[in-house]
């Protein structure tokens, strides 16, 4: 299975991916590569990808340690560093935040949230 994106461009700070499908670590990690990949294109320096809509099974630990192992390495390839934000509801999302704490000490930029509002307010604060 894969994950479906639609774009947004509206916000001129972000990209704002929306995504639909099954949940797999490698159709996450490519949707991820995608949004830095769009963010570039459209030059912008972030990038917000909304899962609110990635159904089946939740990510177990192993996958969110090598989630966060695979963003990092993703977003250190590109030519160009874009911040990140994923947004989206527990359980897709973990409570504990292992994938986003293995991205950061693998020095990736970027958070994970649980409220968009938020999420939005932390992209627009770090790319000024």
């Amino acid at each position: 299975m894969s994950i479906a994106v639609s774009v947004d461009e509206k916000n001129p700070a972000f990209v704002r991916l929306s995504c639909r499908g099954s949940y797999t670590r490698d159709a996450l990690l490519s949707v991820f590569d995608q949004a830095i990949d769009i963010a570039i294109n459209k030059i912008r320096r972030a990038a917000l990808v909304e899962v609110w809509d990635v159904t089946g099974t939740p990510p177990d630990i192993f996958d969110r340690y090598r989630l966060g192992i695979g963003a990092a390495r993703i977003q250190k390839e590109k030519a160009v560093l874009v911040t990140i934000a994923v947004v989206g509801s527990e359980p897709m999302i973990d409570p504990r935040r292992l994938g986003e704490t293995v991205f950061l000490n693998r020095g990736g930029i970027g958070k994970v949230f649980t409220n968009v509002d938020q999420a939005v307010a932390w992209l627009e604060e770090s790319v000024r």
